[in-house]
């Protein structure tokens, strides 16, 4: 707001009379000026915005109003392709039993580690691993007397319920068990199956699983038999990292 002072100007007349005679009359007009100040008051608004809203209403009139714009929240943002791509890393304990190589009934103790590239789209996720296992005769002992490697290719059954995302799971796997005491190889095929639950935070998430696998491998000659078969049971912790 802003104030401005004008100035006018108003007149003022002042009349006196003369008499010289009783007959002649003199009239002499003065005239003062005076300043007269007036007070303007100037309103200064800030200046507004003016939406028109065009509403066609697919008659014969048509009409506009004027309103105030309210942009809506951004939505999080989302693959392109609807997939959600991620990556997880895994390690778990882990029990394999060779029936036909070991003491019957004598499951090895060991460590099992995975990594893996994946998708989730809505309930449906899959999976490709890189899968490594050590296991012992002796649990005491430090070094591992088996070793199991394989790549793996699993589907999943996982729902969403919030940040807990469970699942079940199946899968197969080519593998190569090495016997590092009679120097053998063992290759085939395996199936793996199990269940556990995510609980994913944004981008990040936190894995609990159990994992079966039967594994049913050719024989190299190491052993008395013409196949080999095991079973490796794992429970296991990732994480997983979406992108």
């Amino acid at each position: 707001m802003c104030i401005r002072d004008s100035t006018t100007t108003t007149t003022r007349r002042r009349t006196r009379v003369y008499r010289d005679t009783p007959t002649t009359t003199v009239r002499v007009e003065r005239t003062y000026r005076e300043p007269v100040r007036r007070r303007t008051t100037v309103v200064t608004r800030p200046a507004t915005r003016t939406v028109v809203h065009h509403h066609n209403h697919n008659g014969p009139s048509s009409g506009a109003s004027t309103g105030t714009v309210q942009r809506a929240p951004a939505p999080a943002a989302q693959s392109d392709s609807g997939v959600d791509g991620y990556i997880v890393a895994s390690v778990g304990v882990s029990a394999l039993d060779m029936p036909d190589t070991v003491v019957e009934g004598a499951a090895l103790p060991g460590i099992d580690y995975q990594i893996g590239v994946g998708g989730k789209s809505g309930w449906l996720a899959a999976e490709l691993g890189f899968n490594l296992g050590g296991y012992r005769l002796d649990p005491a002992s430090p070094e591992s007397n088996f070793t199991m490697v394989g790549l793996t290719a699993d589907v999943k059954l996982q729902p969403s319920f919030g940040f807990v995302e469970p699942y079940v799971m199946a899968g197969l796997g080519g593998h190569m068990l090495t016997d590092h005491d009679n120097n053998s190889d063992s290759a085939g095929a395996s199936l793996r199956l199990g269940g556990g639950v995510d609980f994913r935070i944004q981008n990040v998430a936190l894995s609990a699983q159990y994992l079966r696998t039967g594994y049913g491998l050719a024989n190299d000659g190491g052993y008395d038999v013409e196949e080999v078969s095991a079973v490796s049971e794992t429970i296991g912790l990732g994480l997983k990292f979406y992108f």
